[in-house]
């Protein structure tokens, strides 16, 4: 049976990187005339919700806030201009505890991603540095190494992601509100000889593994936030780039050996249509398969 996966290109921010409150982040003022103690506040809400609610408690009273992201975003959709360096005495005793509370949720949750286990193994970022089994160090050349991440590639394989800290993203184009991070370094962990290897940056730096295909192949997308992406290819074992195809309308893994790859074209088309060319990746090689066909892609233009 052929088993088919689709890359779908629709504009969305890339998943790996980008992540969204729970609350509607325009619904600020919603949420906390809700929370009447501390007991009332969610246990759902992740780390972008916690700190983009604490801080727009700071917003309100015209914080004067050195994250050009949270300055910019107050600014941007609530007309909340940073005036004072200090707003600490014009709290209510009710917001300093939800202040508190906030902050020590978000405290808890960001410790927990410093450290995550594969099964028998575990991996903490400690001051910089990336500890495996309590022993084995990496160092990690960027001072803002935060959090580490860990995701399965593939029976025997598995992405050590280690990110910056959270910053604010607005797009523009639709309005979208992202709180996001920035992947720093990346590592590949082989489950059965527990070996971990380093994954250069032109591989990790502004991309993200898409999928390791039969155990040879990296498939790799570059981290945009919105319209076409752009696939690069690289051998597993030697990290060499094997392809480069621009402007990606969609993927198809036929099987570890054949894969169908269609890309838009500079080829003129009425809105909403676009014309894409077919390719295929076989055994280690792109081929251009030189057709090419009209389809609709209003999400391309408006990304």
């Amino acid at each position: 049976m052929i088993n088919k996966v689709y890359i779908l290109l629709f504009f969305l921010l890339v998943t790996m990187s980008v992540s969204y409150a729970q609350i509607n982040p325009y619904e600020f003022d919603k949420v906390l005339d809700s929370i009447a103690t501390v007991e009332d506040i969610p246990p759902y809400l992740s780390i972008e919700d916690l700190w983009l609610l604490r801080n727009y408690l700071f917003a309100k009273e015209h914080y004067k806030f050195k994250n050009e992201g949270l300055k910019e975003f107050y600014e941007l959709h609530y007309d909340l201009v940073g005036i004072h360096d200090n707003v600490s005495d014009r709290f209510t005793n009710r917001e300093n505890k939800i202040i508190n509370e906030l902050k020590r949720r978000e405290q808890i949750l960001r410790k927990e991603k410093t450290y995550d286990v594969i099964l028998d193994h575990q991996f903490s970022l400690q001051n910089g540095v990336l500890v495996m089994n309590g022993d084995s160090a990496y160092r990690i050349l960027d001072k803002r190494a935060r959090y580490i991440d860990t995701r399965q590639l593939g029976s025997e394989l598995y992405s050590i992601q280690i990110e910056s800290d959270y910053r604010i993203d607005i797009i523009g184009c639709c309005g979208t509100i992202g709180v996001t991070n920035d992947v720093i370094k990346q590592f590949l962990f082989y489950k059965s000889s527990g070996v971990l290897v380093e994954v250069p940056d032109q591989i990790t730096i502004g991309k993200t593994i898409d999928k390791v295909i039969g155990d040879k192949y990296i498939f790799v997308l570059n981290d945009i936030f919105s319209g076409a992406h752009d696939l690069e290819i690289y051998d597993l074992k030697t990290f060499e780039l094997l392809a480069r195809v621009q402007q990606i309308e969609s993927v198809t893994y036929i099987d570890s050996e054949y894969i169908e790859i269609w890309c838009f074209t500079d080829q003129e088309a009425a809105y909403p249509y676009k014309y894409v060319r077919q390719y295929k990746f076989e055994n280690g090689a792109l081929k251009d398969m030189k057709v090419e066909q009209k389809v609709n892609a209003e999400w391309y233009f408006a990304g």
